[in-house]
This record gives structure tokens, sequence and C-alpha cells, in this order.
């Protein structure tokens, strides 16, 4: 069953042109790779074959009810992080919070129980423990070490930062 197809497909920038009378044929179970020098026009033309961009000249087709993803080479992740704290970056707002439930420890601890400043605090208190422990605040970490390995990346690997990590760790 045919998958994809192009045909005469050309790709122009500025009046250079990149590539052209690119013909293509995909079927089902195939196995196919794109190989080229840098610049050859390799990305490009997988945009165009995923939909993000459109070819110059030429057709792309595909069957009924292909659905193509497309995983960006360069995801822009060039944090100076390390590998932990660039994915506990996610729960800042948790962070925010379980800081806000120790402010409300320490302001207790200085209240006399049973006054309205207590009882308002205490409240105040309860509401955002609540919350912490319902959006998972107290799994933070299982849940970072289970992505990590997860994804390959022992704990030994926490403390490196983003920008030592490959292309393919990056993604």
């Amino acid at each position: 069953m045919l998958l994809l197809q192009t045909q005469n497909v050309l790709r122009r920038f500025g009046a250079d042109v990149l590539f052209h009378k690119i013909n293509l044929q995909v079927n089902e179970h195939d196995r196919i790779a794109l190989v080229g020098r840098n610049g050859a026009g390799k990305t490009t033309l997988l945009k165009m074959i995923a939909g993000i961009t459109t070819p110059d000249e030429g057709t792309i087709s595909t069957s009924k009810n292909l659905s193509i993803g497309y995983l960006a080479q360069d995801q822009g992740l060039d944090s100076q992080h390390s590998i932990w704290a660039e994915l506990d970056s996610v729960f800042a707002d948790l962070h925010t919070l379980e800081t806000q439930i120790h402010t409300f420890e320490h302001q207790l601890a200085q209240l006399t129980p049973g006054t309205p400043d207590y009882d308002l605090i205490s409240k105040q208190y309860d509401r955002a423990q609540h919350d912490f422990q319902a959006r998972g605040g107290f799994e933070i970490n299982s849940k970072l070490r289970g992505m990590l390995t997860g994804f390959g990346f022992g704990p030994e690997m926490d403390d490196q930062p983003i920008t030592a990590l490959s292309g393919g760790q990056k993604n």
C-alpha cells in the first residue's frame, strides 16, 4: 500500500535552488533513510512531508488516514540548569506553594492558638496543604526519578548540565 509520494518537488531559497526533481515513493513496511551533506535540504524536505511547509513546485501526497509526526533536531533546549533542575522546573508552582506552606508554619508558631489571626492562618495553611497533596506535591521527587530513569538517565547524571547532553539525549 502506498503511504507517501512526492512528485518533482522543488525548493528555492531566493534565487538559489536547494533541491529539485525530488521523486519519492514510500510503501507500507518500507524502511527508508534520508542521507546527505549538511545544508542539502534534508530537514526542509522532511518539513514538507510533515506538512509544516509546502514545496515551491511539485506535489506531496499521502494515503488518506496517514498521520505524520515531526520531531525537530533542535528543540531549543539550551539550558544552563542540571538535568534534575530542568525537569524540576515544571513543578515551580508546587515549589511556590510549598514555600507558602512553610511561611504559614512559621506564622502559626508565632501566634497564639484560638486567636482570630491564628484561625485565619490555620485555615490558609490547611487549604494550601490540601492543595499541595492533591496536586502531587509530596511525590515530586519520585515522579522526577521515574521520568529520568524511564529516559535512561541514572542518578549519576542528575547534576549534569543540559548543555553537556547530546542532541539525541536532549530530545
